[in-house]
């Protein structure tokens, strides 16, 4: 399930009505960096629609995308993307 639909299942939302990811993180890099022929453990960070969002890789090419309640002040910008990889 995509960062979007996650979000949107989770405040019982449809997808459309969420502003584009693309404010928040370039999803064609996102999609890449995830993508099958990627065979590397990965780690992506952002905030997003209100979320603390986590895209992790593992070494079995599973995808997972967590998210948890982003910190109301003193939080990272949307902007604000961290990576962490081998």
């Amino acid at each position: 399930m995509s960062v979007i639909e996650q979000v949107a299942s989770r405040d019982g939302v449809d997808p459309l009505e969420l502003e584009p990811l693309y404010y928040t993180i370039d999803p064609d890099a996102l999609d890449g960096l995830f993508s099958p022929s990627q065979a590397r453990e990965c780690s992506i960070e952002f905030t997003y629609h209100g979320y603390h969002v986590t895209v992790t890789r593992t070494e079995e090419t599973q995808v997972d995308v967590s998210l948890t309640a982003a910190p109301a002040s003193g939080a990272a910008s949307a902007e604000t993307a961290e990576f962490a990889g081998e």
